[in-house]
């Protein structure tokens, strides 16, 4: 790699876990430039595209991306969630069960299946998913979120919270469980311990 891509590659790294995800996305645009067919920059350009708020540019991009390139599973999942982030179920299913034939062991294909059957109401094929994702790895922060997501969306408030509290006391733990949590606490009208 030459001084450039590596100063670059460096700001957007920083860029992306300071949570900047513009800068991040001007930054892996500019190495994507470079290298058109690297699918590392083209996973982080989609999904700082998408975390910036640019979803449908992301799918779009990750959409040419496949059909110039040919898609692994995170290109897969990273173009599932762009989708899912546009309300595009129908697509989303479709790119999913494509990282799925790739993987069909993933636990984050299994937990992005769940989160699909919880969005069109089918509680009982979601939970299915979540406990295959939980089987793959168990534990998994994400997985624990999703599904007390889940629990409380189907009217099980108190196992839902159970759950992110669980799911907080994980390794990995993002600052997204612990707002998913406080909403919870809030809706049981526990403000104290949603504030905490």
């Amino acid at each position: 790699k030459d001084v450039f891509s590596e100063s670059i590659a460096s700001a957007a790294a920083s860029a992306e876990s300071s949570g900047d995800f513009l800068s991040a996305q001007s930054h892996y645009n500019k190495l994507y430039e470079r290298s058109p067919k690297d699918r590392g920059l083209a996973l982080k350009l989609g999904r700082s595209m998408r975390l910036s708020g640019e979803a449908r540019h992301a799918a779009a991009f990750l959409e040419q991306f496949i059909r110039t390139n040919g898609g692994d599973v995170d290109i897969h999942v990273e173009l599932t969630r762009a989708y899912m982030a546009t309300d595009q179920m129908t697509q989303a299913l479709r790119s999913l069960t494509e990282a799925n034939v790739r993987a069909p062991n993933s636990w984050e294909v299994h937990s992005l299946f769940g989160v699909i059957h919880d969005y069109n109401g089918e509680t009982s094929q979601a939970r299915a998913n979540y406990d295959r994702a939980l089987a793959l790895s168990p534990d998994h922060p994400s997985v624990l979120n999703n599904l007390g997501l889940s629990m409380a969306m189907a009217g099980d408030l108190d196992g839902g919270i159970d759950m992110l509290e669980k799911a907080r006391n994980q390794a990995g733990a993002s600052p997204h469980i612990r707002q998913n949590l406080a909403l919870l606490l809030a809706m049981r009208g526990d403000i104290a311990g949603a504030e905490r």
